[in-house]
Formats: C-alpha cells, structure tokens, sequence
C-alpha cells in the first residue's frame, strides 16, 4: 500500500529479510521477524506470516487468504517445534501496523512457569540475534519445513 507501510515494505524486498522468506504462496508470505531500528537483536523465532493483500483485520481476509495463512503458521509451527520449541504462540494483536500480520512466538525449555507468552523474550537467557544469526535460524528452520 505503499512506502508507509511496514509489512508492505517487508513483502515487497524493500526491508532486509535475513534468511529471506521462509514460506510463501499467493496470497501469504512467512518470515522471521527482521532486525530493525527499535529492535536491532529480536527474539530467535519470532516469526511473523503476513498478507501480501494490504488488509488490516482478520475479518477481511478471503476465504483463500485465510487458508493461507493457516498452511504457513502450521510449517512455520513445525519448524519452530523442530528447533527446539516446546510451544508456539499465535497472535493477531493488530495495533501496530496496520497490515494482517499474525505472529508466531516460540516458548523454550527452560522458561519459568507463569511467564506470559510476550514476555519470553525478556528473560536474562532469551536468545536473540543480529542479521547474522537470524539468518543461520532461518536456514536451520528452513529445512524442516
């Protein structure tokens, strides 16, 4: 929808995607969530799967889009549990950006019970990584898609 958006911005290659997509169809596209200004190192895993349609509620996906969006959470979910997650979350928060993005946020061993699923990434030991590192998930990911 043009320069102003985010998710658009990601879809269309005009932000760095380390590792590059993870998962794509027509409607749909899986990636990892990128480093960017305000989050230089994110959270090993955090995987976002988007519309390449510039919609913002989750009403407004077709039929198709839907449908698309479940395939790619599920090899994405597949993956993360592969590499070690013992949960995925799943999240349509949908204030950030206004463009449907639905997250998906792996909980690892190790993380104290009762910790909320957006909070994992502030644990002392969460893994995080640079361009670099992402990268080398998204390729370890990647394989067990």
């Amino acid at each position: 929808m043009g320069d102003y958006c985010l998710v658009c911005r990601e879809v269309a290659g005009k932000i760095e995607i380390p590792g590059g997509l993870l998962w794509e169809d027509d409607n749909a596209v899986a990636f990892h969530l990128p480093p960017l200004d305000d989050n230089p190192r994110p959270y090993l895993g955090h995987c976002m799967v988007v519309t390449r349609r510039h919609i913002d509620h989750v009403g407004d996906l077709t039929v198709a889009e839907a449908e698309s969006v479940a395939r790619g959470s599920r090899k994405v979910a597949v993956g993360l549990r592969a590499e070690g997650a013992e949960r995925v979350h799943v999240a349509v928060i949908g204030l950030g950006v206004e463009h449907f993005h639905q997250h998906l946020y792996p909980r690892y061993p190790g993380v104290p019970p009762g910790t909320p699923w957006m909070a994992v990434d502030e644990l002392p030991n969460a893994p995080h990584g640079d361009a670099q590192q992402i990268a080398a998930f998204v390729e370890r990911l990647r394989a067990h898609l």
